[in-house]
């Protein structure tokens, strides 16, 4: 079936092309000619990759020195005002439910922290993968314990969603 192009001009570029096709891979050839990747934009790549690999390390190093102790240090400090708070006023909940009001708060505070807490783990989970070598023929035991890491991380994130669902 032949089908003609809407714009004439369109359909001699179509046909000069395939034509330059075929004197580079000889007359007949089907295949296509694909350019060589150009140095400059390798280079570009892997620079740019390693800079978001460093940033994601730097980002671990921080979540793992800095900000996982100080949330540590705050749920601490949450806890300790909450068993020493009274009780207030209820308030109506978003379900119609009367609820104690430092308790609302508490709640909603936690959510926030605990909402942290998802971006720490997922970041760390994707620090580990990165870190992953590649499997050999032996002494794999390094890669299977990054690998279970990954798994326990992943399984942290279920009940932090169903608290932040709740």
């Amino acid at each position: 079936r032949v089908t003609t192009p809407l714009c004439p001009l369109l359909a001699s570029e179509l046909a000069s092309r395939n034509m330059s096709k075929r004197d580079a891979h000889g007359e007949g050839s089907s295949r296509l000619r694909v350019a060589s990747p150009d140095p400059k934009k390798k280079t570009d790549l892997k620079n740019n990759l390693g800079k978001l690999f460093g940033d994601i390390e730097k980002k671990a190093e921080m979540i793992l020195n800095l900000k996982i102790p100080q949330k540590v240090s705050l749920f601490t400090k949450l806890h300790m005002e909450s068993s020493k708070s009274k009780p207030d006023a209820v308030v109506v909940s978003k379900h119609g439910a009367e609820i104690n009001k430092s308790i609302k708060d508490f709640t909603d505070t936690m959510k926030v922290e605990i909402s942290d807490l998802l971006d720490f783990l997922m970041t760390l989970r994707m620090w580990v993968q990165l870190k992953v070598p590649e499997m050999s023929d032996g002494n794999n035991f390094g890669v299977g314990v990054q690998e279970e890491i990954i798994q326990l991380l992943l399984a942290g994130r279920t009940p932090i969603l169903s608290v932040l669902e709740s």
